[in-house]
């Protein structure tokens, strides 16, 4: 009877064989060390610039500054990929991102009051319509929205196409019903670590005392958060180095078996766009994730305006929302460890239900689907 249990309980928990544990268990580090950083930055994001300027700048930002700023790095990518190898190409977009956020920290944000033009803002304000007033909280507060711009896009690029990119690279169709769950589950461990950590830091006094005196109490939080950040996505740089090194050694699966093609020619991103737009499944993928966008948008802004009300600092707004991030990971992780049962008994439909049930940490579901 004990061990019955046992064994259902791990083929919820950890469905895994013995010898995939070696591909697995990196995977599972990075993705919970990046997912980790992804967690700090959305919310540290969102208390800057909603407690700054309002709620009603995000669609702003997300049409003329994540929409532009994702596009570009798309074809970044797509460049870099064609003339180095994968795990060149994430650790020079990855350390780009945190020579950004250390930059911000340490510098850009110390010096905000001389950076943001406000008699500009406000002159703009008097000879523009109304309409414009979103436009123009993201030129006042310009390194704010910058800031939600490559936080946003530490998502979109990092885990979205470079960690994802890896996973399905390596991983077969019968072992992606059992590694996605496990992944699924370690990416909303993340989710409750980072909103634990962000409190820890907001509440120590010892991190406090450490820092300069003239640094106010929101700026120390912030300095820390993003140090932790660097920190860990130097290890997950180490890591997917260390792991690609393994992987480049093993024996590869031969082509006739994976039914693909042993050389496949590069295409260029208005060919790799076409080819998207040929496509069935990722027409699908992009009909739901533009429903998600815009759903999401119907009630995102309505809601951190009254957050704003509530939580007027950045000190306050982001204690509250790592708060909520813990709840909704703690919730996530539950239905994450029926995920890897529910794909075996009832197939990838499944997936798309429980999405839905996933927590706001905004986890991607296109993995799950394009493999």
């Amino acid at each position: 009877m004990i061990k019955k249990t046992f064994n259902i309980l791990k083929a919820l928990v950890w469905p895994i064989q013995s010898h995939e544990n070696k591909r697995l268990l990196p995977l599972l580090a990075i993705l919970f060390l990046l997912a980790f950083n992804h967690c700090i930055l959305w919310n540290l994001k969102d208390s800057l610039m909603v407690t700054a300027a309002g709620a009603e700048v995000i669609p702003f930002i997300k049409v003329w500054g994540i929409l532009p700023g994702a596009i570009l790095l798309t074809c970044i990518y797509a460049k870099l990929s064609n003339h180095f190898s994968q795990h060149k190409v994430f650790h020079l977009m990855v350390s780009c991102f945190l020579l950004f956020f250390g930059l911000f920290a340490f510098v850009i944000y110390p010096l905000r009051d001389q950076l943001h033009p406000f008699e500009s803002a406000a002159y703009l304000e008097t000879i523009l319509l109304p309409g414009f007033k979103g436009i123009i909280a993201m030129y006042r507060y310009w390194t704010y929205s910058v800031f939600y711009v490559i936080c946003e896009l530490w998502n979109t690029i990092v885990i979205t196409v470079l960690f994802w990119g890896l996973a399905n690279a390596i991983t077969q169709l019968t072992e992606a019903r059992r590694f996605y769950g496990v992944l699924s589950m370690g990416y909303n461990i993340a989710v409750v670590a980072a909103g634990g950590a962000s409190l820890y830091v907001a509440r120590s006094q010892f991190i406090n005392n450490i820092l300069p005196t003239h640094m106010i109490e929101w700026e120390k939080t912030m300095t820390v958060l993003v140090c932790v950040v660097m920190l860990s996505g130097i290890l997950a740089m180490v890591l997917f180095h260390r792991f690609s090194l393994a992987i480049s050694v093993e024996p590869k699966i031969p082509s006739e078996v994976t039914n693909e093609k042993s050389d496949k020619p590069k295409l260029t991103f208005l060919e790799s766009l076409w080819h998207v737009c040929r496509s069935h499944y990722l027409i699908s993928i992009a009909v739901i994730v533009i429903s998600y966008g815009v759903a999401i948008n119907m009630v995102e802004v309505v809601w951190k305006d009254q957050l704003r009300n509530i939580y007027p600092t950045p000190s306050e707004y982001n204690s509250y929302i790592n708060t909520l991030q813990m709840i909704q990971g703690a919730i996530a992780i539950v239905v994450s460890l029926c995920m890897s049962e529910l794909i075996n008994r009832f197939g990838w439909l499944s997936r798309s239900f429980c999405c839905s049930w996933e927590s706001s940490s905004e986890l991607s579901c296109w993995p799950y689907f394009f493999h």
